[in-house]
This record gives structure tokens, sequence and C-alpha cells, in this order.
């Protein structure tokens, strides 16, 4: 048969990689053999932890980040993506955007040089809070804004093994926050792979340069890896001309970022291990704010993770990691004499510490267990928060079943309790899977699941007095602690097909119902009439008269958090419904010649209101369609026997609809729709490897056009163009 994808094995329109060679092994950036790789089920003797991988056969497809344990795609519970290292060496991209751009059902629009934000089939939005990211399967969340800054995050892309990603609600294992899916980031194990160094350098200010090392020695093996980053931001928000509103500063990068990540493991014996490792961000970058804010200067921004994890003989896990983040931000637009719109000092920690058990037994048919315990310690220092309490325990237990009850047939069942401080009840999120495989490379999947988000810290606790258009007017932010939990009800159905060498083929199809959304939506208006009181919501009282002497500022209105389309009767929300469907085929029809293409339909609509009653409670919002009906992904792949890369990557997504907050001087806030049209990306690389320790590439982004523009506030995306050299030792 046809050796597909020079010998890595590729699943259901997934980039799936196998388990990472030792180190006599297969090198990155070299022709594997010609190699034949069967599909291969993955043995489960043993359940491995999140972020571990199998090593029971090179080409064994696994996967971890569904279950929580290593499985084949074909049997995971969600539709699983795969992408792999050589698909991130052959794009030839830099950005964790960028390269789940390729992915069927993901939503990705990019800001600014440092602000990429994405979602999974849907529910898009700046400070994008329904997905959760992980590195090597532990949180990189900030908690206190809900979104993940994933430009800025502190590993190297040379030293990721693969990205997973999984499509649909995972809460029933991750908790909250995991509404529409999970991105796990997974690096190679340390010691494993080969010490490099890259640089690379193109126009508007683009740089990189990256350089890491791995070893072993006896039972200890570690990898360090380091890194820098910068890029101009696409254009300047404020024409240096203007006298009126002036910008935060006069830099012109929109990222400028170092990092630093140091991984270890070591065998204690006796089938103990240990890992810990830290890594650590420091720099700046530009971003896109919430409600009226627009662009927004993070400076001195840190953020690192320290972890340690025992591994044991008996199927426990036992891990803690912390994460912290701080940053000064000041909105790039400052009108003059207005209040300054700055959040100084943000100061957040995490500490999450969780113990995971796996367990395999009989009871006449397979069954594989598997639970855990988990607490997340938050603690946010704000002073857009004011005065409320700034701390929060959350704490969760879950438990999985995956019986195999008969050959080819499989039913997976999970659960999970989660506490929140701020919500009444237990948060229940179960999640059912039944697969059924009639042979060995066909399987049909159903599932159905709930999910839920918490309100963050920004939703809770807001506080600020909000400049405005006019000098001595101020607009008040205010949080809200009164909020329902936002919910996911998903049904999902799936076909794959990879029982051919020469081609893979998935088809979904699902159908979500979404309620509790949070958003910047009650508007209050304020008189200059009002007196003591009126303003309590965002804080405290406004003195007689309205005239608030710290800021110098009469308020006009109070924008708050509350649930879309709460109706006070009842006190729910509006609720939402998703149809949704995804289609992927990828064919290898030469050694060495890769091509895929993907199609995703998504159609989000009020279910539960009449059209009147979405007029009256939404604002608009019952005409958003942020999300795009139509998304086209298709690319080439091919690497040649004389060292020759090439990669194309194009990008299409049919027009959208946003409803946003806009600045309004008798209520402080107005919300309007804009219309954004249909765009095209087109990314490419041109690559060339000399032996298997020098590699040089040309690298092209957005070459279609200049001046697009992925958000309606969003900078116009330019093309970028840079060389690169990568050496390997």
């Amino acid at each position: 048969k046809h050796p597909r994808n020079a010998g890595v094995h590729v699943a259901v329109g997934l980039d799936v990689a196998p388990a990472t060679p030792g180190p006599t092994g297969p090198v990155d950036g070299a022709e594997a053999p010609p190699v034949t790789p069967p599909v291969v089920e993955v043995p489960a003797d043993v359940a491995e932890p999140l972020g571990e991988t199998r090593g029971d056969d090179v080409y064994a497809e696994s996967v971890v980040s569904a279950s929580r344990t290593a499985q084949s795609p074909l049997d995971a519970p969600n539709s699983t993506t795969i992408i792999t290292a050589q698909d991130i060496r052959l794009t030839g991209l830099t950005s964790l955007g960028d390269l789940l751009r390729r992915v069927a059902g993901v939503d990705v629009m990019r800001l600014t040089p440092g602000d990429t934000q994405f979602s999974i089939r849907g529910l898009n939005q700046r400070f994008s809070n329904k997905v959760i990211v992980l590195l090597d399967g532990r949180s990189v969340y900030l908690d206190f804004l809900g979104t993940t800054q994933s430009d800025t995050l502190p590993f190297n892309l040379e030293d990721v093994e693969r990205i997973e990603v999984i499509r649909g609600p995972a809460s029933a294992l991750y908790g909250a926050d995991a509404v529409t899916g999970i991105v796990n980031i997974i690096t190679r194990d340390p010691g494993e792979g080969r010490a490099y160094a890259a640089l690379s350098g193109g126009n508007d200010g683009v740089g990189r340069a990256v350089g890491g090392v791995t070893a072993r020695s006896g039972g200890l093996s570690y990898r360090l890896s380091m890194g820098y980053a910068q890029a101009f931001n696409y254009a300047a928000v404020v024409d240096p001309r203007r006298v009126d509103v002036l910008p935060a500063s006069g830099s012109p990068y929109g990222l400028m970022n170092v990092w630093f990540n140091g991984d270890f493991r070591y065998q204690l014996g006796h089938g103990y291990q240990l890992r810990f490792g830290n890594a650590t961000q420091t720099g700046s970058s530009t971003m896109q704010g919430v409600s009226r804010l627009r662009q927004i200067e993070s400076a001195g921004q840190v953020f690192s993770q320290t972890y340690a994890q025992l591994n044991t003989p008996i199927g426990l896990q036992l891990r803690t990691f912390w994460n912290g983040f701080g940053t000064t931000a000041t909105v790039d637009e400052q009108v003059t004499g207005a209040i300054p719109t700055t959040a100084d000092d943000i100061v957040q920690h995490i500490v999450d510490v969780e113990a995971t058990y796996a367990h395999r037994f009989g009871t006449g048919f397979r069954n594989d267990i598997t639970a855990g315990l988990a607490y997340r310690y938050k603690y946010i220092d704000w002073v857009w928060l004011g005065p409320q309490v700034n701390t929060q325990h959350h704490f969760a237990a879950y438990l999985q079943d995956q019986m195999r009850i008969i050959k080819g047939l499989q039913l997976v069942v999970s659960a999970r309790l989660d506490s929140h401080p701020l919500l009444a009840a237990i948060q229940v999120s179960p999640r059912a899977s039944v697969v059924v495989r009639p042979s060995r490379g066909q399987a049909f999947r159903a599932t159905v699941g709930r999910a839920f988000r918490g309100p963050t810290f920004l939703e809770s606790y807001l506080n600020i007095d909000n400049n405005s258009p006019l000098r001595g007017v101020t607009a008040l932010g205010a949080g809200n602690t009164k909020l329902r939990p936002e919910e996911m009800i998903s049904a999902e159905i799936g076909y794959a097909n990879q029982a051919s060498d020469y081609f893979a083929l998935e088809v979904n199809g699902y159908f979500n119902l979404v309620s509790d959304l949070i958003s910047l939506s009650s508007v209050d208006t304020y008189r200059l009439r009002d007196t003591d009181g009126a303003g309590a919501e965002a804080g405290g009282a406004i003195p007689a008269g309205g005239f608030i002497g710290a800021v110098d500022a009469f308020p006009v209105g109070v924008l708050r958090y509350q649930n879309l389309g709460l109706l006070a009767s009842t006190g729910q929300g509006a609720q939402f419904r998703q149809l949704g469907a995804e289609v992927g085929v990828r064919v290898f029809p030469l050694d060495g010649l890769d091509v895929y293409a993907n199609y995703a339909l998504s159609d989000t609509a009020p279910n539960n209101l009449t059209a009147v009653e979405a007029q009256q409670r939404l604002r608009g919002f019952e005409a958003d369609q942020r999300t795009s009906l139509h998304k086209v992904n298709v690319g080439v792949q091919y690497r040649s026997r004389f060292g020759l890369d090439v990669s194309t990557d194009f990008h299409w997504v049919s027009s959208q609809l946003w409803v946003e907050q806009v600045s309004d001087v008798a209520t402080g806030v107005a919300f309007q729709s804009f219309a954004l049209p249909n765009y095209a990306v087109l990314d490419a690389r041109v690559g060339y490897r000399l032996g298997t320790h020098l590699e040089f590439g040309i690298v092209g982004t957005n070459l279609l056009s200049s001046g697009v523009r992925q958000h309606p506030f969003a900078q116009p995306i330019d093309r970028r163009v840079w060389g690169s050299v990568t050496a390997r030792f």
C-alpha cells in the first residue's frame, strides 16, 4: 500500500502525530522511512494521565484530551482534530490561532499582532471565554477576564508534539469554561528530540528567535527552551496628527515578548515518576477590550506557570500548578481631558490541586474508570473591581466509565460536579457517548452532554467610571453577583473513515441549546436630579446632584453585566439554538503529497422568543451573526525526497454581523450593528532541508489582500513575509 503522510498515519481529516521517537528515531524535519502504517487500536492496559502519550506502537494513533486517557481518535467521545509537529513545521506559522484556522468548525479572528481570539462552533468574541486552552493538560486560562491570551503563551512551537482540538462540550471532565471545546498543546517529553536554534525576520518588524536543548542523565530528563518574538502593529489606531485623541504610547509594536520554559522528569524507581517545571513570559502586546473599549496596550505583562506532578504505578496521579499574571493595561485612545481609562497593576494568582485515579476492571465487559477530585484557588487584585472580595475557592469531583460492551461497541459515561462560590446550586455536567466500530477503520459516534461557564471576576465585580466622548461625563460599568451560569446542552452525531491509506474522511452534525449568555447588555440612564443611591450598582451611591468628585464627572448611565435577554418574571435569559455540520477529507495521492479540505456550516438564532420578544429583550442581538454561516479550508502540503517542502493554506468565511456597544451622549452606551464582509486568508511556505541539520524557509501570511478586518474593531491585517533558518544538533 501507499504510505500516507510520509510514514505518519493521519485520521479522519485529523493530523495525528505518532508517539515521539526516542533519541535514535527520526529527526524533526527529516523524511520518515517509507513505512506503511496500519490502523492500530491503541492498547489500553493502563490508563494514561492527561498530557501523557503512549509509546506502545510508533504509529499508533493516540489522543488524550477527549477522555483524559490515551485512546484511538476513532474511540473518542467528541470530534477530535490533531495538528501534528509536521503540520507546524511545514506551514511555518508561529501563532496558535493561525494554526487552528485550518481546523473545521474553529472560528478564528486576529485583532492585533498580539491578540488572536478563537472559539469552536461559534460564539466567538473579543476576550473569547468558552474554550479551555491547556499546556500539557494544565489550564492557561486567565480567570479574571475569562479568556486565553494565546499569542503570549511561554512555549516554543518547535517543542510541540501535537495539538489536540476537541470540538463540543467538555465540562464533564474539565468543568467550567470548557463549553465549546478544548485545545490541548502537548509538548515532547523531556529528553526526547534534539537541540535546535531558529531565527526568522521579515517586513513590519516581524522577528523571532528561539532555541532549546534536551537531554537525559541517569533518571533525570530535561528540556530547556527560550524565545523572543516581535511584530509591529498592522495599523496605528490613532493618527499621530490628531490632538483631540492621544495614543497611550508611541510604540509601534503590537507584540514584543521573551519567554523561558523548563520541563523536568525524574524516574523515582518502582514505577514512580516526578515531573516539574516552570514557564514564564514577559513583554508587551496590544489587544481589543470589551464593550466600548477599543484597543488596549498591555505593558510589563508577565505570565508564569509552575507545576509539579507525581505519576504512580497504581494509576494515581497527583498534580498541582500555579498561574501568575500581572500587567498594566491602558486604552490606546485617550480623549484629552477626559477620565483616563487605565487598569493599573492587574495581579492574578491561580492555584490548582488535582488527584486523578485510573483503573481497569471487568464486569462481564471491560471498564476503564477515571475519577478525580480538584480544587482551584483564585486571587485577583484589580482597581476595576472595587472593594469586593478578591478571592474565590472552587471544588470539583468527576467520574468517567469507558465500557467496551462487545467488540466494536463502546459506551462512555461521564459526570462532573462543580462548586462555584457565586452559584447557589452545584453544577452538574453529564456526558454520554456511544461509539460503534463496524470495522477497524470506521466509527459512528453519538454524544449528548451539558456544559457551563461560571461568571468571572470581571462579570461579577466590575466597578469602573468609564470615560465618554464628552469631558465631565462618565458612564459607569458594573458587575453583577447574581448572574446565572451560561449553559449549553449539546447533541452530536459523527462518522469517521480512515480505512484507506489514501484518504481519510469525517462528517459531523450537531445541535446545541445555549442559555443565559452573559453580556454587558443592561443599560440604565441617570438624570442630574438623581440623588444618593442611584449608583449603588456600580459600587456606591452617587452624591446629590449626581456629580462624582473623584473623577470630576456626571454619570449619565450605568452599563452592567446580565444574562442576555433576562426576563424578571422568570429570572432566566434568552435561549439560542445552534445547528451545524462539518465535513472534512484528506487525501494522499502521491508519496509526500497531502491535500486536505473541510467545510463547516454554523447557524445560531434565538430559540425561545418570538420576533417581538427578541427585539424587546435582546437589544439587536437577535440579528447577531458573528459566526459565519459558511467556512471553507483547503490546503496542500508537499514534501520531496530531495529536501523541497511546499505548503499552502486557504481559508474563507462568509459575511458576519456583529452587535457591539458604542458611546452615546444621552445614555453613555448604545448598541449598534456592524456588518463584516466575507474575507479570505492565504498563507504559504516554501522550504528546503539541507540534510537533517539545516532548514531554510520563506513564509507569507494574508497573501491575497491587505487591509482585511476579522472583527469590526480589529486592526486591518496586512501582508507579511519573513525568512527563517533552523538548525538542529
